[in-house]
């Protein structure tokens, strides 16, 4: 039988980081990546009984920290140094992440445009890949000729024009899970006279950053420019 407290001590690989443990009876504490153990086998064990199962959350780093493979040892403190089923190890191979892959796409929900008229545009970024895409997210909006900004609207986005060029920022502070979409980004602009656009506005964004897929970074929406209706009006005096 064994009476004495049970002590266990797991040497973390590194790239982990240790996050919870659980486990009836057990309690542990961490220190400069040295996970320690301790049972109080206060019932004993006899031949052939176990204590209750002790389970370690960690988390993983990225690849090149952790390698291809990661060689996990716990050591139980008690009994004889010498014997070799006081260590064991275990030796796992380290899937890489999927890629993150922006995609912008851009609408106008309309026909025309008119012009001397206000009009909006729709701006949506997704990932498309199968890794998650942690970093903030910037579009970028050259206007057309005869296109000025008005204004943006969207949760968790903001914008600046300089110049004909809208730039529009989110913080994406929760990450884009693989499928996941940003919150819609809307752009209000004002359309000039036909002199200014012709008779078409083309008008395209793009999402900076590199990814895995470039070829879905810019959409371009095309429009017709409608000339304003004609208001004739008579005044007569005597």
């Amino acid at each position: 039988t064994c009476e004495s407290p049970v002590t266990v001590v797991d040497d973390l690989p590194s790239g982990t980081t240790f996050s919870s443990d659980s486990g009836t009876g057990w309690n542990c504490t961490e220190s400069g990546g040295v996970v320690t153990c301790e049972h109080q086998n206060t019932g004993g064990i006899d031949g052939g009984d176990c204590l209750p199962v002790l389970t370690l959350t960690v988390d993983i780093g990225t690849a090149a920290e952790v390698g291809p493979e990661i060689a996990n040892c716990v050591t139980v403190e008690q009994g004889d140094p010498d014997l070799g089923h006081k260590q064991d190890c275990v030796k796992i191979p380290v899937e890489l992440e999927g890629e993150c892959d922006l995609a912008v796409s851009k609408r106008y929900d309309g026909d025309v445009v008119v012009a001397g008229s206000a009009a909006s545009f729709e701006i949506e970024v997704c990932n498309e890949g199968d890794g998650s895409c942690d970093d903030p997210v910037t579009v970028v909006d050259g206007l057309p000729n005869g296109v000025s900004f008005n204004a943006e609207s969207g949760t968790g986005w903001s914008g600046t024009e300089n110049s004909g060029v809208v730039t529009c920022t989110h913080a994406n502070n929760g990450g884009l899970a693989p499928g996941e979409c940003l919150p819609g980004l809307e752009l209000d602009v004002d359309i000039g006279s036909m002199d200014e656009t012709g008779d078409q506005i083309q008008n395209c964004v793009s999402v900076d950053g590199s990814d895995a897929d470039t070829s879905n970074n810019r959409d371009c929406v095309s429009v017709p420019v409608q000339p304003a209706d004609c208001v004739l009006s008579i005044d007569k005096s005597h």
